[in-house]
């Protein structure tokens, strides 16, 4: 078993047969040979023969040693064949509304010069005195925000405002936010009426082009609030993501005494030849060694083991052997490390465990794996 001082890539090895040519450059050279040989041998004319020769060698001489852009040549091949059947023209078609561009970041208090907040109470009185006659330009703003609030999951007509009480504080300022341009967007919206309405009792050109300047800047005010609403609402999404990441327990092995059932235990030296675990020498510190079983006491070979520091940053990676062994090659630097088991077919699922290195020499450990069986037998005898 070779352990990997530095995280490699354990799932993508390839066999080499002399030097560092693997078995698939020497499959693709050896193909091109035999064409190359069957083709002089037929009883084809020489200008016709030799040519083919030639061509054949050079394929498989190509494929299996000359990459193009650091890229082996038959990987390039296959992505030009799948570009020749994949659609490279798309058609746009405009379903209404307006796309809301990505825009910078806009301060909150920003508001268009000239317009000045109404109080409720008027804004409500004004707007039940306002003839609901639709003209081309009611049309046009009721398709603008029925497609921005499709996007953001209300209804034009009704919006309301729900905010949910975050379980840590560090998404607190977020949602806060997130509710701060929620209302700015209902206000603007209400200002965004009154100025359209403004517009159409207008009469002078002059007055009618200023009123008509001023929506534009309301829908323009509108749509980076709405922008930064979305952005807030990822940024959220991907908090709680690391929030739950975090909570993920960590189990700290103990000591074994006699039989148990616990996912990870330390095992003693006297227990180690009994219970499985690699012989490595005893004056090495920082050494991690140990034996992954199932819940049933049998050994799982090919199970990828990854050590992580204290940050979240791979120090080791490895695969248990047949017989279900792993060791690291080198010792570990003083610190708190993490280790991770996965199973590469998905059929076992592993703790993490949170393993203590303070230059003494570590004893072995014991994984016990958790599978369908022995979920299924929890939920019968628990």
């Amino acid at each position: 078993m070779e352990g990997h001082p530095i995280p490699q890539d354990v799932t993508g090895f390839q066999f080499k047969l002399i030097g560092s040519m693997t078995v698939k450059q020497f499959a693709y050279l050896a193909c091109g040979s035999i064409m190359a040989w069957i083709f002089l041998s037929l009883p084809f004319f020489a200008l016709i023969k030799f040519p083919l020769v030639l061509f054949f060698f050079l394929l498989g001489f190509s494929l299996a040693f000359i990459p193009i852009e650091g890229r082996p040549m038959d990987l390039l091949f296959s992505y030009f064949i799948k570009a020749l059947f994949t659609p490279n023209q798309y058609i746009y078609r405009k379903t209404g509304g307006q796309l809301i561009p990505p825009l910078a970041h806009v301060s909150l208090q920003q508001t268009s010069k000239g317009v000045m907040p109404l109080p409720k109470e008027k804004l409500q009185a004004f707007l039940k005195t306002v003839p609901k006659s639709k003209n081309k330009l009611d049309q046009k703003e009721e398709v603008f925000f029925d497609s921005i609030f499709s996007l953001l999951g209300t209804s034009a007509k009704i919006i309301t405002v729900e905010e949910e009480q975050p379980e840590e504080k560090t998404s607190e300022d977020e949602i806060k936010r997130k509710a701060m341009l929620e209302k700015e967007a209902l206000l603007i919206k209400q200002q965004l009426e009154q100025a359209k309405t403004q517009e159409e009792e207008q009469q002078t050109p002059a007055i009618s082009s200023s009123a008509h300047e001023r929506v534009l800047a309301l829908e323009k005010q509108l749509n980076e609030v709405l922008t930064q609403r979305q952005q807030l609402e990822q940024q959220i999404l991907s908090l709680q993501k690391k929030l739950s990441f975090q909570k993920q327990p960590l189990y700290t092995p103990t000591i074994a005494k006699g039989e148990t059932t616990a996912s990870a235990r330390k095992i003693p030296k006297e227990m180690g030849t009994k219970v499985g675990v690699p012989i490595v020498p005893d004056d090495v510190p920082n050494l991690i060694t140990g034996v992954v079983k199932d819940p049933r006491g049998n050994v799982l070979p090919n199970i990828l083991v990854e050590i992580k520091d204290k940050e979240g940053n791979p120090a080791r990676a490895f695969k248990t052997n047949g017989l279900g062994q792993f060791a690291s090659s080198t010792p570990l630097l003083n610190g708190v490390y993490t280790i991770i088991f996965e199973d590469l077919k998905g059929e076992h699922k592993f703790d993490a465990i949170e393993l203590a290195a303070n230059g003494g020499v570590l004893m072995p450990l014991e994984i016990r794996s958790s599978d369908a069986r022995e979920e299924l037998r929890k939920s019968l005898f628990s």
